[in-house]
């Protein structure tokens, strides 16, 4: 078989896969009011720290772009 159709193939059915597994998560009951509470406690402290990555991230290609 043509690898180019296998690539193609499985492509598709991560795609599927992924699509599934999302809609059957975001059917799921959310918890408690404590639990959702915890959840967003947990999702600012990841955007902050993911925030601040991207900038030390952004400097330091900057850096290594100018020095060649």
């Amino acid at each position: 078989m043509n690898p180019m159709i296998v690539a193609v193939i499985c492509g598709a059915a991560g795609l599927g896969l992924a699509g599934f597994m999302a809609r059957y998560v975001l059917k799921q009951d959310q918890g408690s009011k404590r639990i959702r509470e915890i959840s967003a406690a947990i999702k600012e402290g990841a955007l902050a720290f993911l925030g601040r990555e991207y900038k030390i991230l952004f400097i330091f290609v900057a850096v290594v772009a100018v020095a060649q």
